[in-house]
């Protein structure tokens, strides 16, 4: 699947976000401020895309903060 520019730099943020933060720690922050312009996540993304990004940042969470 290819994606357009603004999906693209929709995505660089979120790619920013996890490495200054680790990881999301509620997916809801992809309908918030920074994320929230000028497109919102629900409009960038078809349904299947949006799991799709849901699920890589829930299992990039799970890696994060699962103890050895």
């Amino acid at each position: 699947e290819s994606l357009n520019q603004k999906q693209i730099a929709f995505l660089n943020k979120i790619i920013h976000h996890v490495e200054q933060n680790g990881y999301m720690e509620d997916v809801a922050e992809l309908m918030k401020p920074p994320f929230d312009k000028p497109v919102s996540f629900i409009k960038m993304f078809d349904t299947k895309t949006r799991s799709e990004i849901v699920q890589i940042l829930d299992q990039i969470k799970e890696n994060a903060v699962i103890t050895a």
